[in-house]
């Protein structure tokens, strides 16, 4: 299928048999760019009724490796508070639109990838899959929905596992957790996927919506209360300045300078968003 829009860092397809909107990423990080062009297929989509489903995928073979490190050291508070606002926005967004979301993990994604992936509703990998939620090696927290939403899919204990440690989740964690719901090989992948568009397609368009509407509803006002709890530590992460020394060694590390007094100050400077 090709590209029904000129965008640099997405490719976008529609399905007229199953009523599919195909978004595949172009590269393996995620920049503003990406972001810029993903927010406006998705405010185009938003009053397409007749979309039934809306795949989410990457031509990589991971979903998405999250940040680009290089672009990440060179950002300073302001545009990197920017950056988080807008996927904090995109991933909202995919909560509330009408149509199913599905997000193809391919083999894992890292960081904010993954937390774009726990935004839509259905989530399939290939078998040997893995994220990582790796924000605080990194100098950064999951401030996207990457605490509210994750506990909501796969409870409080599996969200503090996973984020605390840092480590690689495995398959078996994903699937065993509900947080991957069907995995597919190398050859299963369009059998995979087709059934659950066509078991989509199938429903009647009401029911969908509602369903999906009731099933949003339920987390929606968890999520939008720690959404604005997320920003406040976000905002104490990201007035420290750390992520600007990650992948450095330790002894080269920047140290926080002023780190209680940072802290504090984030905390009161976004007091007024609560």
């Amino acid at each position: 299928m090709n590209s029904i829009f000129n965008y640099q860092t997405l490719e976008v397809s529609l399905s007229k048999t199953t009523r599919t909107l195909f978004i595949t990423l172009q590269q393996e990080a995620i920049n503003m760019e990406v972001l810029f062009e993903l927010e406006s297929i998705l405010a185009w989509s938003t009053n397409k009724v007749e979309i039934k489903s809306i795949v989410l995928n990457s031509n990589q073979s991971h979903f998405s490796k999250g940040h680009d490190l290089q672009i990440l050291k060179r950002m300073n508070y302001e545009k990197l508070s920017t950056f988080m606002n807008k996927l904090q926005k995109i991933n909202y967004s995919l909560q509330c639109m009408s149509q199913t979301i599905i997000c193809d993990l391919g083999l894992g994604a890292f960081n904010i990838g993954a937390e774009l992936a726990m935004a839509c509703d259905i989530r399939i990998a290939e078998r040997g899959c893995a994220i990582k939620l790796n924000h605080t090696k990194m100098g950064l927290i999951p401030c996207s929905g990457g605490i509210a939403i994750l506990s909501k899919i796969v409870g409080s204990a599996h969200a503090k596992n996973w984020i605390m440690s840092a480590s690689l989740i495995e398959e078996n964690n994903l699937t065993q957790s509900g947080f991957v719901f069907k995995t597919y090989n190398e050859n299963s992948k369009s059998e995979c996927t087709n059934e659950i568009l066509n078991d989509i397609f199938d429903q009647t368009e009401v029911g969908r919506i509602q369903t999906k509407l009731g099933l949003s509803e339920n987390n929606r006002e968890h999520i939008e209360q720690f959404n604005k709890f997320e920003n406040k530590l976000a905002n104490a992460a990201m007035v420290c300045e750390d992520w600007k020394s990650q992948g450095d060694t330790a002894q080269e590390s920047m140290p926080a300078k002023h780190f209680a007094t940072s802290v504090k100050l984030s905390l009161v400077k976004n007091q007024d968003s609560l």
